[in-house]
């Protein structure tokens, strides 16, 4: 396959790309891959520390995340960590939602419940349904913050609003602990907006 002679054609650059790239994985032999992959792993590990340190969020979380899988080597959650919290602090919600999850499990950090429900919270808060649907357990179950029926119950309806938990899972436990009155409210808080109308219709 020929390179594309027009460098304006991304599209057809990034297939050349892929192409290359899979004709290369499959005649090498598995010790030059590994060797290869090494070596990517390393150059893609460079370029988002830089980045990261020069203030880009996404590279910080991305960095993270290659830090937690491994990509480079053996993991490494406690710096994976550093980078999630600054990402986090600096307001990216996926950075967040994991830094949450860190402290949920002690992976990198201490174990503190508090921390995770203060993380989590604050993605929650900006419609991330993932952490609409932790915090809602946590607030049933009293997980990091002041037990809560209500609020799971309206945390549970946000994410369920976006098509993510289980629909009857938290709210069919919730729902003895609050009137009619405060369940129809949430409900109707949570409820997405209907579709406007068409001018013909």
């Amino acid at each position: 396959m020929r390179r594309p002679s027009n460098p304006e054609n991304r599209v057809a650059a990034r297939i050349y790309h892929l192409y290359t790239f899979l004709v290369f994985d499959a005649l090498m032999p598995n010790s030059r891959k590994s060797s290869a992959r090494r070596a990517a792993a390393k150059s893609t590990l460079a370029g988002l520390q830089k980045a990261a340190r020069k203030g880009d969020c996404n590279a910080m979380f991305e960095l993270a995340v290659h830090l937690l899988d491994g990509g480079d080597g053996d993991p490494d959650p406690v710096a994976a960590a550093t980078w999630l919290q600054v990402a986090a602090m600096a307001g990216h919600d996926e950075a967040r939602v994991r830094l949450g999850t860190l402290y949920a499990t002690g992976h990198g950090v201490e174990l503190e419940l508090e921390e995770a429900a203060k993380w989590m919270g604050l993605a929650a808060q900006e419609g991330v349904a993932r952490a609409q649907y932790w915090m809602a357990k946590a607030c049933f179950l009293g997980t990091g913050v002041a037990r809560d029926p209500a609020m799971a119950y309206r945390w549970a309806c946000a994410a369920v609003a976006q098509g993510f938990g289980d629909p009857g899972e938290i709210r069919a436990a919730a729902r003895p602990h609050i009137s009619d009155d405060e369940r129809e409210r949430i409900e109707h808080e949570a409820a997405p907006a209907p579709a406007a109308r068409s001018a013909s219709g």
